[in-house]
């Protein structure tokens, strides 16, 4: 692993689609460090904390120094301060360090300021049939008590025709779909080589042969991962106290934080269900799919890659 205290590798996003699993299952790796804060959003230094609405607003810095004493995941918080950002790696002892904060594929600035400080990164890009993301994204905001009121294409059109947007002051349902300007930032800014792109498609198909080449990517050696238990899925609050404490993230965070991981698994099957979940209709690919048509027809010229099932999925 190289000397720096940086990362070495970036899972930069997309967001939902199977970054969350994919770091969950690289850490099992002897020779991966955990950082206690899965997404740190680091280098995403166009996205302002300040400037996020109230819904989004629970997502503050977090005590590094506490976080670190409690030993408990933190899944998302914007760290703007170097020192406790490097904190996160202190302990890496010649370990992969890794990042996987999805706001640095949407961010203008994350590639070069990555570059600034370790020009020898690898970056890790998943990308997803536009709809379906978008869709997954919206379910995982229902479970998080965002949206209750609209349907999918609903939630998306009127994110999409905000006044204001951006991260953390606007969902951005149909934004996060986007993907060849994001890509181009990376490829303008670091070799082909040091680029790892993913068709989500592959990742749902044969897990551990994505596995086994980003292994190869990374430098690891080869290791056979433990893929049964899924992570970050969707699914729904099962009672009123769940939906209440989604509300106030700000309090089931802290509270989170004195829950011992034994319990963690269990609550949270108690807390939601994955039963009679909202599914993808015909109409809403019919009335959403234009949003998307030119930027895949892009995306598959940059790729080099066919994606013509996710037009007519």
């Amino acid at each position: 692993m190289s000397p720096t205290p940086w990362p070495d590798v970036f899972i930069v996003g997309a967001a939902k689609t199977g970054t969350s699993s994919l770091y969950q299952y690289l850490i099992q790796h002897p020779d991966v460090a955990r950082s206690i804060v899965k997404e740190p959003h680091f280098f995403s230094t166009d996205i302002n904390p300040e400037d996020f609405s109230a819904e989004f607003y629970y997502q503050k810095i977090p005590d590094i120094d506490a976080a670190i004493r409690r030993g408990h995941m933190i899944h998302s918080s914007f760290i703007r301060n170097e020192a406790d950002y490097l904190k996160l790696y202190a302990g890496a002892q010649g370990k992969l360090k890794i990042d996987s904060s999805v706001s640095n594929l949407f961010s203008h600035t994350a590639a070069g300021a990555i570059h600034s400080k370790n020009p020898d990164a690898r970056i890790i890009i998943i990308i997803r049939q536009p709809v379906e993301r978008a869709f997954s994204h919206y379910v995982m905001d229902r479970r998080s008590g965002y949206k209750l009121s609209l349907s999918f294409t609903e939630a998306v059109l009127s994110d999409y025709q905000q006044p204001k947007k951006g991260w953390g002051i606007s969902h951005l349902y149909a934004e996060l779909s986007l993907y060849d300007d994001a890509i181009k930032r990376y490829q303008d800014t670091f070799p082909a080589n040091q680029i790892h792109l993913i068709v989500y498609d592959d990742y749902r198909d044969d897990v551990h042969a994505v596995l086994s080449s980003v292994c190869h990517f990374a430098g690891l050696k080869p290791f056979r991962f433990d893929t049964k238990q899924a992570h970050n899925t969707a699914a729904l609050p099962s009672n009123p106290l769940t939906r209440w404490l989604n509300k106030n993230k700000a309090l089931k965070r802290s509270l989170s934080r004195h829950i011992p991981d034994a319990l963690r698994v269990p609550l949270r099957k108690l807390a939601y269900r994955k039963k009679n979940l909202p599914a993808l209709t015909p109409d809403d690919y019919k009335t959403l799919m234009p949003l998307f048509m030119e930027d895949i027809l892009r995306t598959e010229q940059r790729i080099n890659r066919s994606l013509k099932h996710w037009i007519k999925p």
